[in-house]
């Protein structure tokens, strides 16, 4: 680093004998400073600024990069969030991963099936079927209505009924809760209809009938088997019927007050169970 420092130098002075004075006074220039003389200890801490060093030792200074390095400030207050980049290209595609397991089997849904059958001499004939998938947790039901007659010839008339489950799932046993009520109307002008028998449940204390699983091929031979009906303390139909509290028939007979022919409504109805483990009734 450069110094240059203009130095005034004293005055030679020269005193006049005699009572009198004179004082003398000259500048002092670079070129009464000989070469290389001025030391730093002969100039005075920060009285040299930096435009008056030559513009060579401006640069230099500037590209060793001045002094050392202060203290770290604190940090700013963070600024708000820049746009959004643009989407990257999608990637290559992963290798495939392993096969998981099988999954269960789909199962086909189950069907409750039930026939109501009439038998006027000859036999029991289906007069109804009736059918509802399974699967409510509620459990399910089913039924309609129907009419037939019977004549003397084929007095007494025999109403029965038989169900089964239709599934490939199980072989297990379910369980139907029958309800059957019977009119009758004489085959005469104007006669009216009156209440003949009543069955609640498979027994008279609300039971529960057992009937199979079974393949669909099987089904109209399981509902050939005629299942328990309970129908209270008495006979109402007029029939010649043994009574017993629980009966797989219900008979009918052919007329009355007259008439040749006797008209029989039946409106049936059956729940079943939603489970495999309902327990039938006793």
């Amino acid at each position: 680093m450069f110094a240059k420092r203009t130095i005034i130098a004293c005055a030679v002075t020269s005193l006049a004998v005699g009572g009198g004075t004179a004082t003398a006074a000259s500048l002092i220039t670079s070129k009464d400073i000989k070469d290389e003389s001025i030391q730093n200890r002969d100039v005075k801490k920060e009285t040299i600024t930096m435009s008056r060093l030559a513009q060579s030792t401006q640069d230099l200074i500037r590209e060793k990069g001045g002094g050392p390095a202060g203290p770290t400030g604190p940090a700013g207050a963070q600024g708000p969030q820049g746009p959004a980049g643009a989407r990257g290209e999608a990637g290559p595609q992963g290798p495939a991963g392993a096969q998981g397991p099988a999954g269960a089997p789909a199962r086909t849904p189950e069907y409750a099936v039930v026939t109501v059958f009439v038998n006027r001499g000859n036999g029991p004939s289906a007069f109804a079927t009736y059918s509802a998938p399974l699967g409510s947790p509620a459990g399910t039901s089913t039924g309609g209505d129907f009419r037939f007659s019977c004549t003397p010839a084929q007095a007494p008339c025999k109403i029965s009924y038989g169900a089964a489950v239709i599934s490939d799932q199980s072989t297990d046993s379910a369980q139907v809760y029958p309800r059957l009520l019977i009119h009758k109307q004489a085959n005469l002008a104007n006669a009216p209809i009156t209440f003949c028998e009543y069955a609640d449940g498979a027994n008279n204390n609300g039971g529960l009938a057992s009937i199979p699983r079974v393949a669909s091929q099987d089904a109209g031979t399981a509902m050939q088997t005629p299942l328990s009906m309970g129908i209270g303390g008495t006979l109402d139909c007029g029939s010649t019927q043994a009574y017993t509290p629980a009966v797989t028939e219900i008979w009918v007979p052919a007329a009355s007050n007259g008439a040749s022919t006797a008209f029989y409504d039946v409106a049936a109805s059956f729940a079943f169970s939603p489970g495999f483990d309902f327990p039938p009734g006793e």
